[in-house]
C-alpha cells in the first residue's frame, strides 16, 4: 500500500469518524434530527409501568420496537416496564395492550429534556361474571360485614353467605320468617342480624329474638362480638348472647336512631333529634352521660357508615352528612365537620371521602370537593381499589373503573354491562364485586372479579 493511500485511508477515518460523532453525540445527548431533517431538536422520554407487566406499546397506534430489535433487523415488541427514550416533543395517544386484558389509552405529552412517567397503570382482567346461586323467594337485603370479607344475601325464605374475596357460596340456611331488609353484623363476621333472628352462620346457629319479647326491632349495633344493642318500642336494649342476658338501658326518652363505637352510643332522641348524644351504658341498665352535640342545623337524622372511625349523621331530608370524631368523650372540645350531600360513600385512609351522588362521582379530601365524573345511570355501591389509583363503582347497568391520573380526563373502563345491576357489594380491596341480575325473570347472584 503506498504513502498516498495510506494518507488517503488516515483522513477518510478522521472525517468518517467527526461525521459519526456529530450524529451519535446528540442522540446519546438527548437530540433528534426534526421531521425535516435540518435541525437537532432536544427529546424526552416516556417511563412506563404497568401492573401486570408485559403491556406492548402503542404510540399514535405505532407498535414501539425496542432498541436489539432494531439494530438485529429482527423486531421485538417494546414492554412495559420501559424506558422510550428520544421521544420529539409533542402530544402522543398512548396506548397499552395486553392479551386477557382491558386495553388503556390516552393522550400524553412529551416535553423537551423531560421525563413523562406512567407508573401507576393496573391493567383489568376482561372477566365475565360466574352465576353462583340462584337465591330464591324474595330478595330483603344484601350486605357486607364491617370487613367487607363476607356478604349476606337476606331473602324471604334463606339467609346466604358469600366469600367476598373468593367469589363462592360458604353457607345456606333456610330462614323463612323473621328477616327484614335492615342487616347488621357483629365486627368480627360470625353473627349478624336481620329482622328477629340473631345468626352465627359459621355454627349455624339461629336465636330468634322474639322469644325475648322483642318482637318489633327498630334498629341495631354490634357492641362486640357477643353483645348486641338494639331499639325494641324506641327503647334502648342490650342483649348479651353468649350469656343469654337482656338488660334495657334507661335513657329516659324514646331513640329514633343509634349507633355504637368504642363501646360508646351515639344516639339521636324524639325530644330534641337534632342533638346527638353519647351515652356510656353499662351492663345494669344504667348509662353514664358524655355530652350532647348540637348539630348546625335541625333535620330527620340517621348515622351513616362510611367505613372509618367516626361517627357519620346524615339529614334525611336534604342527605348532608355530618362527621364526628369518635374521641370526643376524651375532649372538651369538638368539630363537627360537614361533608355535604352524600348518596354512597367510602373513605379512603381517613382522610378521603369518596362520593356517589347519583348521577355523579366525587372525592373529597382536606376540605375540597372535587367532582370525578358523571355517568349516565345512578351509582349504587363503590370502593377503593387495592392498586391505590382506582375507584370502582356500580351502576344500575354496568361496573366500572376510574383512574385518579387526571391528565387530559379521567379514563373510565366498563368492565360489564347488563340490562339490569342490583344490590352490589364490593370486597375490601376493590378487586371483585358481588351482584344480583335478573336471568330469564329470576333474580340470580353473580360474581365478578375486578
Amino acid at each position: 500500500m503506498t504513502n498516498r493511500i495510506r494518507h488517503f485511508l488516515f483522513f477518510s477515518f478522521i472525517v468518517l469518524f467527526f461525521v459519526l460523532s456529530g450524529l451519535i453525540l446528540p442522540y446519546a445527548f438527548g437530540y433528534k434530527l426534526s421531521w425535516s431533517g435540518l435541525i437537532w431538536q432536544r427529546t424526552g422520554i416516556f417511563d412506563i409501568k404497568t401492573t401486570p407487566s408485559g403491556a406492548a406499546i402503542f404510540l399514535n397506534d405505532k407498535q414501539q420496537i425496542n432498541w436489539l430489535g432494531r439494530l438485529s433487523g429482527q423486531p421485538d415488541a417494546a414492554r412495559t416496564p420501559v424506558k422510550l427514550k428520544n421521544i420529539i416533543p409533542g402530544t402522543y395517544q398512548v396506548r397499552l395492550e395486553l392479551d386477557g386484558y382491558w386495553s388503556w389509552s390516552k393522550p400524553l405529552v412529551i416535553r423537551p429534556g423531560a421525563t413523562t412517567y406512567l407508573e401507576d397503570v393496573y391493567l383489568f382482567k376482561k372477566n365475565q361474571p360466574v352465576a353462583l346461586t340462584t337465591p330464591g323467594g324474595q330478595i330483603l337485603a344484601v350486605a357486607a360485614s364491617p370487613d367487607r370479607n363476607y356478604a349476606a344475601v337476606v331473602t324471604t325464605e334463606r339467609v346466604l353467605i358469600f366469600n367476598l374475596k373468593k367469589g363462592r357460596l360458604l353457607t345456606d340456611l333456610a330462614a323463612a320468617r323473621h328477616q327484614s331488609a335492615a342487616v347488621s353484623w357483629s365486627d368480627d363476621g360470625n353473627w349478624l342480624l336481620t329482622g328477629q333472628l340473631a345468626i352465627n352462620w359459621r355454627d349455624r346457629q339461629i336465636d330468634d329474638l322474639s322469644a325475648w319479647g322483642l318482637t318489633v326491632i327498630n334498629h341495631a349495633a354490634w357492641a362486640d362480638n357477643d353483645s348486641l344493642y338494639l331499639t325494641a318500642d324506641q327503647k334502648l336494649h342490650k342483649l348479651n348472647l353468649k350469656n343469654q342476658q337482656l338488660v334495657m338501658i334507661d335513657l329516659s326518652e324514646k331513640i329514633l336512631d343509634f349507633t355504637m363505637k368504642n363501646g360508646y352510643c351515639y344516639y339521636f332522641g324524639a325530644d330534641d333529634p337534632e342533638i346527638l348524644k353519647v351515652v356510656k351504658p353499662n351492663d345494669n341498665g344504667q348509662a353514664e352521660k358524655i355530652m350532647a352535640i348540637k348539630l348546625k342545623s335541625p333535620g330527620d337524622y340517621h348515622f351513616l357508615d362510611l367505613g372509618n372511625d367516626t361517627v357519620n349523621a346524615q339529614d334525611g331530608a336534604s342527605r348532608r352528612v355530618f362527621s364526628i370524631s369518635t374521641k370526643l368523650p376524651w375532649l372538651k372540645d369538638y368539630a363537627v365537620k360537614d361533608l355535604g350531600v352524600v348518596g354512597v360513600g367510602r373513605w379512603v385512609n381517613g382522610d378521603r371521602l369518596v362520593n356517589g351522588n347519583g348521577f355523579e362521582l366525587g372525592l373529597s379530601a382536606n376540605g375540597e370537593n372535587k367532582l370525578l365524573t358523571r355517568v349516565s345511570h345512578a351509582i349504587l355501591a363503590l370502593s377503593w381499589h387495592q392498586s391505590n389509583n382506582y375507584v370502582v363503582f356500580a351502576t344500575t347497568n354496568d361496573i366500572n373503573v376510574l383512574e385518579l391520573d387526571n391528565r387530559d380526563t379521567y379514563n373510565i373502563t366498563a368492565l360489564w354491562q347488563a340490562d339490569s345491576i342490583t344490590h352490589p357489594v364490593f370486597n375490601r380491596d376493590g378487586n371483585g364485586v358481588l351482584f344480583l341480575s335478573n336471568d330469564n325473570g329470576q333474580p340470580v347472584v353473580y360474581w365478578l372479579g375486578i
